[in-house]
């Protein structure tokens, strides 16, 4: 007898090698617009242990302007900067924190110009883990909205598949060209308005494999086999071939002379030039501990001197600030100088509690970011993707807070004396200058910066703007870098080209 085969295992393997690699739980982004109103929704799907997303919608500009970003609960908490401009960049990563979910990154919302619910002509996107690597992203999805009913002349309007496939849309999408940060561009080839690509992260990154890569790409290998050929020559510098300086060997055996035996050495000595010994590993990002840090994990007697040495510098850092300490009034700027950076090319930046206003490198190749902390910001923070790895470089600002007690403006040490002295009770703090009904470690750190830099514009304008005598921010122990320009200060930076006010991923200058 025979026994009868069910035909159901047979049917889950032909379904698994026939579904398209997508179907898989691959990570990947998708945009679209449900009412078809000019708010399109970004979202990751399926994504896996991913801490960054650098992500970039290029959209019709005859249809949609003035594009307004709103993050999603997707990246709730991870440091982010945007440019809405065309392609919008959108650029998200965080040192701790690692999605595993599917969610709205961003909505975008546009203002659209006619009947037309607008389309998004290309959607390109990386992905790295808390290392820094790259994470495989399967083909980012774009659905459009379905256009006014009344098709254009001579044609026929797109018809959805009905299978909730994204790549319904048909029309003229073959056309469109996907340009990836290397510059190369590629031609889509299927009727379908999803498009894939990358914008690299750091330069010594391995990209990760993509799905559905275009052919056009194939030739490449040939580049690897042309510097095989160099090494044909028979003969170095007229010395004689191979095959006769192979006679001798037997004599030089017998005789057991090793000089001949050297002359003939160099004949193979081109074919044994070693590759170039790789770079050391880029040493580990370090964690900076805060002036705010210091103040929360200080334990001595609380006195001005004390107070103020809190400020001053533990050690030579790479980087420095200026101004040293920044009031965070939402209109000042600081500079961040960033030295010991091998190479020309600019690192990457993202920016917490701050927007960036300009990058710059000086003469003696270090970089100059300029950036615009946030209204009342206490934390701010400049992050550096170098190497694969983040950097977190923290920015010394404080919230601007009336601290002087006459309305001259000026403060005296007898005015911080009597602020620690007074400190009020649980149910009535005195000088509570964050206002969160507490007065802690927060209120002292926001006084001690108020009077540093009420002090030293007292010092400057009792001495002028060409003094160089010692201003009160200049004690011992103050970094190099670190110290408060006292004549007038150099003239900024220029601003990229295209970077306003708004906040940049990627900042590079080549």
């Amino acid at each position: 007898m025979f026994r009868r085969i069910s035909p159901y295992p047979l049917l889950l393997i032909f379904m698994l090698v026939i579904l398209p690699l997508p179907a898989f739980a691959i990570s990947t982004l998708s945009i679209s617009s449900p009412a078809a109103d000019g708010v399109f929704v970004l979202r990751g799907v399926g994504l896996e242990a991913v801490s960054g997303l650098q992500i970039s919608v290029s959209y019709d500009s005859a249809t949609l302007s003035n594009p307004r970003i709103a993050l999603g609960s997707l990246v709730s908490g991870m440091y982010n900067a945007t440019n809405p401009g065309n392609p919008i960049q959108v650029a998200i990563v965080s040192t701790t924190k690692a999605i595993s979910d599917t969610g709205t990154i961003a909505t975008i919302t546009f203002e659209r110009t006619g009947a037309s619910p607008g389309r998004i002509t290309a959607l390109t996107g990386t992905l790295i883990d808390l290392q820094g690597a790259k994470v495989a992203m399967a083909q980012p999805i774009v659905i459009d909205p379905p256009g006014p009913s009344t098709p254009a002349p001579g044609q026929q309007p797109g018809n959805p598949t009905g299978t909730g496939n994204p790549t319904g849309n048909t029309g003229n999408a073959g056309t469109d060209t996907n340009i990836s940060a290397t510059g190369r561009t590629a031609t889509a080839t299927t009727p379908s308005r999803t498009v894939a690509g990358t914008v690299t992260f750091p330069s010594n990154e391995t990209p990760a494999n993509e799905t559905n890569e275009p052919a056009a790409i194939e030739p490449e290998p040939q580049i690897e086999t042309a510097p095989q050929e160099t090494p044909e020559p028979q003969g170095v510098e007229g010395e004689v071939p191979a095959e006769e300086s192979a006679a001798p060997v037997p004599e030089a055996d017998e005789t057991k002379a090793p000089e001949p035996e050297a002359t003939a050495q160099p004949a193979a000595a081109p074919p044994a030039a070693a590759p170039p010994a790789a770079a050391p590993p880029a040493a580990a990002p370090q964690p900076v501990q805060t002036v705010l840090e210091r103040f929360r994990v200080f334990e001595g007697e609380r006195t001005v001197q004390n107070q103020v040495a809190l400020f001053h510098s533990r050690a030579v850092q790479a980087f420095s600030q200026s101004p040293a300490i920044a009031i965070a009034d939402g209109e000042a700027t600081v500079r961040l100088t960033i030295s010991r950076l091998a190479g020309d090319k600019a690192p990457n930046f993202t920016f917490n509690s701050a927007r960036f206003v300009s990058l710059a490198r000086s003469d003696n190749g270090e970089w100059e970011v300029e950036v615009r902390p946030e209204k009342d910001a206490i934390k701010a923070s400049v992050g550096m993707l170098y190497n694969g790895m983040v950097q977190e470089l923290p920015l010394t600002v404080a919230p601007e807070a009336n601290v002087a007690p006459n309305k001259s403006g000026d403060i005296t040490e007898a005015d911080f004396q009597l602020f620690l002295k007074e400190r009020g009770t649980a149910s009535a703090p005195k000088f509570d200058l964050n206002g969160d009904g507490r007065r802690d470690y927060i209120d002292d750190y926001i006084f001690t910066a108020s009077y540093l830099v009420k002090m030293e514009e007292k010092a400057t304008r009792k001495q002028g703007a060409q003094s160089q005598a010692p201003s009160p921010l200049m004690g011992e122990g103050w970094g190099e870098g670190e110290k408060l320009a006292q004549a007038s200060p150099s003239p900024p930076p220029p601003p990229i080209k295209g970077g306003g006010a708004s906040s940049r991923w990627e900042l590079n200058l080549t």
